[in-house]
């Protein structure tokens, strides 16, 4: 799976090959051997790049993502390939309410928003399951939630809406 990463305001292409367990990551043109396994629920892992370990702790805030590694803190934004072949595909963002869809087949697990509720950029709106993986599908941009189109257990196809922001 390949990632577009910005770490402090640097654009970073990051490849992850294999799933699950050990796998290799290729980064800035340099491909290591990689492990990655949860440590607790609260976004705690450990993380080992060939022979050096280390503890990362990964926090979503209303700033936005930040990592925190070998005790320094980074402000992160990661979009998988599927998140920004959707970015690339969306209209401008136009004035007035804009419908977020979906951008593939899949089951609604998880509504994180409610009507009037007010949402930041890229915080999560709904997620999907597909292929047994869960893919957050996040808000374009600022606003308020006008109307939730969907509800957990629901199947929806391509191109069906999620949920209108303002």
């Amino acid at each position: 799976m390949k990632y577009a990463v910005t770490v402090e305001g640097r654009p970073v292409a990051l490849e992850v090959l294999g799933n699950g367990g050990a796998v290799r990551v290729r980064a800035g043109g340099v491909e290591r051997e990689a492990e990655i396994r949860r440590l607790r629920g609260d976004g705690a892992w450990t993380l080992r790049l060939g022979d050096r370990t280390w503890c990362v702790v990964v926090r979503r805030g209303p700033e936005g993502e930040t990592v925190t590694v070998g005790g320094r803190e980074f402000r992160v934004e990661v979009e998988d390939e599927r998140e920004a072949a959707a970015h690339a595909v969306r209209p401008a963002k136009q004035d007035g309410p804009r419908v977020i869809r979906s951008v593939m087949p899949g089951v609604v697990r998880h509504v994180a928003v409610a009507p009037g509720a007010a949402v930041a950029a890229k915080e999560t709106l709904v997620v999907l399951e597909a292929m047994k993986m869960q893919n957050e599908v996040r808000a374009d941009a600022a606003g308020t939630v006008a109307k939730v189109h969907v509800a957990p257990g629901a199947t929806v196809a391509r191109g069906d809406p999620l949920v209108t922001l303002e």
